[in-house]
């Protein structure tokens, strides 16, 4: 008997809608965002740090953990862990926000340029099909700039990401290119499409879709 597959998108939150992030941002100084526990082991911490280091005017913004004491997975014991945290904490262009809760995460978002996911796949759990702060990031309108994530394979305005799976080597690079080229990749057609497809898989969608999905089969 065949089985039946369907494809349904990660869910955003009716916090990430907002009417204020369709517009295009003219800033002297461009603000990146990154969103994660930052103890995770599979955080590409050598490539976050070069991207860091060779950007030092554009200013990096990290939301989630990086004490153990708010850490949902555990407690990092790690010398990599510990040492990457104090690295950020050295660097000028760097702050760390700390775990925030979604109405406060949402707002913040809005005054990004940019957003950076940075996973090493050969170690990350979900092999960099997806992540949940996708949906999220493009609720803003804004481009992010990943490492290869099979979902979005193909989708230049939505995600520009880098074509190898097995190493980030050339994200630097890619990064650079993007913030070189910031206003045409932010874009208000682009912001629009971007919020668009978010929106299109609000919650409430999903649901909607999962149910004719279901209808179909019975």
């Amino acid at each position: 008997m065949e089985i039946p597959l369907y494809f349904i998108n990660h869910g955003l939150a009716d916090e990430f809608v907002s009417e204020e992030n369709n517009m295009e941002k003219q800033a002297d100084t461009i603000h990146v965002g990154f969103s994660g526990n930052l103890l995770r082991d599979d955080l590409d911490r050598d490539t976050l740090i070069r991207i860091i280091e060779q950007n030092p005017l554009i200013h990096f913004e990290f939301w989630g953990s990086y004490k153990n004491e708010h850490s949902n997975i555990g407690i990092a014991s790690g010398e990599l862990q510990h040492s990457f945290i104090i690295r950020l904490k050295s660097m000028p262009n760097v702050k760390l926000h700390g775990p925030v809760n979604a109405n406060v995460l949402a707002g913040e978002f809005l005054r990004m340029d940019a957003f950076l996911i940075c996973y090493d796949v050969q170690r990350d759990q979900s092999k960099g099909t997806n992540y949940h702060k996708i949906m999220e990031f493009l609720s803003t309108g804004k481009i992010i700039i990943s490492n290869n994530i099979t979902t979005y394979c193909g989708m230049p305005d939505l995600v520009q990401m880098v074509v190898e799976r097995s190493s980030n080597k050339e994200l630097p690079a890619l990064f650079r290119n993007v913030m070189e080229h910031i206003a045409e990749h932010n874009s208000l057609e682009k912001i629009n499409s971007r919020i668009a497809f978010a929106r299109d898989n609000l919650y409430s969608k999903q649901v909607k879709r999962i149910e004719e999905c279901l209808e179909s089969r019975f």
